[in-house]
């Protein structure tokens, strides 16, 4: 037996029938003021964009495939009454064809991740999957209160007190789709949108804004 294993054994031999002590609990920050600032920060140093209404987020769109999100649906709704030039928007979900065709794909987004500029999107919330990754542009609504310190933060948020309660259909998107394979050469939009633009909203609850400027 060698040095090493006589060691080994004789912690071995101390430690046999005495139990690990319980692990630690793990509490997550809780959201602060300068959770916003560091989100937007992380978010365009990857890429993404940040326009001030929904009218400059869409602009150059000819069709956009939309969620079925009440926030979705008032936001479109208020860029009509606002007279604008408004987009052909449809249900992203009913035509695979024109989802294909579209320009942009317009959801919400349930958190965001201040640390990495993550956008988290959450399946059971509303039918995004297709519209967020399809078209070459996703314009994503994301509330200022939804926005997390941390990736512990928002799994905290995600999973409760029981993690199996998590959704089964959890997107992470930070910035807009890329890759290097190819010898080493960033490719943008291969698996997902070559753009991203975050369109910040606040609570329905606020009387003074209750969602994105037209």
């Amino acid at each position: 037996m060698s040095a090493r294993d006589r060691i080994l054994e004789r912690i071995r031999a101390a430690l046999a029938g005495v139990e690990a002590p319980p692990l630690p609990p793990v509490e997550p920050p809780p959201p602060g003021p300068g959770d916003l600032v560091a989100f937007r920060a992380a978010a365009e140093a990857v890429g993404a964009v940040f326009p001030a209404t929904l009218a400059e987020a869409l602009a150059g769109v000819e069709t956009v495939a939309c969620s079925d999100a009440p926030e979705v649906q008032a936001a479109l709704a208020e860029l009509a009454a606002a007279g604008g030039q408004a987009p052909r928007a449809f249900p992203g979900w009913e035509d695979r064809a024109a989802l294909l065709a579209a320009d942009a794909g317009l959801s919400c987004a349930q958190y965001g991740i201040a640390e990495t500029g993550t956008l988290v999107l959450v399946g059971d919330e509303e039918r995004h999957r297709l519209v967020s990754l399809v078209p070459p542009r996703h314009v994503c609504l994301l509330r200022r209160d939804r926005i997390l310190p941390t990736l512990g933060s928002a799994l905290a948020r995600l999973g409760g007190a029981d993690p199996a309660a998590m959704s089964r259909l959890v997107t992470f998107v930070t910035g807009p789709s890329r890759t290097a394979d190819i010898e080493l050469e960033l490719v943008l939009g291969v698996h997902g949108p070559r753009e991203l633009r975050i369109l910040l909203i606040d609570p329905p609850d606020r009387p003074e804004a209750a969602g994105p400027k037209p």
